[in-house]
């Protein structure tokens, strides 16, 4: 079963929440991807779906963890 472009993105941004999430609390040693997928109600085959490796997770759930409060700071801001 096919899912739409939507669909993916989001469970896409949800990973990547939930890998932001347990990066500020365990370092990014602390991301291992079958528990994360599990957390996320995904499986860990379908991770690579998603994500080329590891790595490219922790990269972009680094990037969401940092944007977080320059966003937090326009939503007060505006």
């Amino acid at each position: 079963m096919r899912y739409s472009k939507e669909h993916k993105q989001e469970t896409h941004d949800r990973i990547v929440r939930r890998a932001s999430v347990k990066l500020r609390e365990k370092g990014a040693h602390g991301i291992g991807v079958a528990d994360l997928m599990k957390d996320a109600g995904l499986t860990h085959g379908g991770f690579y779906a998603h994500f080329a490796s590891r790595e490219a997770l922790v990269i972009e759930a680094f990037s969401y963890a940092m944007d977080r409060p320059t966003e937090r700071r326009r939503q007060l801001a505006g």
